[in-house]
């Protein structure tokens, strides 16, 4: 297995090919991604954080949102989706660590459920 950070290729033909694989990816780990913003987020900024085996085939994706909080005026990185190992996620965290985040979080459960209102457990995980 091996981990990887994929940038959006500079050309056209290999920006779409490279998407689709990432969408694939992603759609067969459960992401309902809405194909045009993911590939706008990307360009401007999204990493892609993958694990390939040895035939090259993604098996595991994160999708990870890095950058300043204005509200609580951090540098801190947001998990937007997770379907992996745990080396994949410890190499998300030295991911986000070298860009410069003090922090990851990332939502790591569905505490209640109700008719009215969904209640999630949000995990910080601390960078440095």
């Amino acid at each position: 297995m091996s981990f990887h950070v994929i940038q959006p290729p500079t050309e056209e033909a290999r920006l779409a090919e490279v998407g689709k694989e990432i969408v694939a990816a992603s759609l067969k780990f459960g992401a309902k991604l809405e194909i045009e913003a993911f590939l706008i987020s990307w360009l401007n900024g999204t990493r892609v954080i993958a694990e390939r085996n040895d035939q090259a085939e993604i098996v595991g994706l994160t999708l990870v949102s890095v950058g300043k909080r204005w509200v609580q005026s951090d540098f801190a990185a947001t998990v937007l989706f997770f379907n992996g190992s745990q080396e994949l996620f410890d190499f998300t965290k030295q991911i986000c660590s070298a860009l410069g985040s003090s922090a990851l979080f990332m939502e790591t459960g569905l505490l209640n459920q109700s008719a009215e209102k969904d209640t999630f457990e949000i995990t910080k995980f601390h960078l440095t």
